[in-house]
């Protein structure tokens, strides 16, 4: 395990037990760990996490295209993302991308992130 790992796993499991007040132990986070599908980070606490990371890792995401990789809160049950986007398709910025079309963000990426200084995706 490297030392950026062992630091992105403490950071994640203090990120998750004061943010989404749900325990998480070494054992649960791997390098294919999912930030969304797998640790429930999407939407607003995305945005908190996405601070945070920054702040403590100092990790340049001025390039990530985040919503390729995370959803907004509430989209499974939210009628409006569907609407928009059958009027204008996924092209504009501020629509989020289905979930059946978004990659995985995995913590491997977000390791090679902490090692680079940047999140590009």
């Amino acid at each position: 395990m490297t030392k950026e790992f062992q630091q992105l796993q403490d950071f994640i499991i203090r990120f998750c037990l004061k943010e989404l007040r749900k325990t998480v132990s070494q054992r649960d986070l791997s390098r294919d760990t999912t930030l969304e599908d797998d640790l429930g980070i999407t939407g607003e606490d995305a945005d908190y996490f996405f601070e945070s990371f920054i702040e403590e890792f100092k990790v340049n995401v001025k390039h990530f295209p985040g919503r390729k990789y995370i959803g907004h809160e509430g989209e499974a049950t939210d009628f409006i993302w569907p609407t928009l986007r059958s009027i204008f398709g996924t092209k504009k910025k501020w629509i989020p991308i289905p979930k059946e079309e978004r990659l995985p963000l995995t913590l491997k990426m977000l390791e090679d992130a902490i090692r680079t200084g940047k999140l590009d995706g």
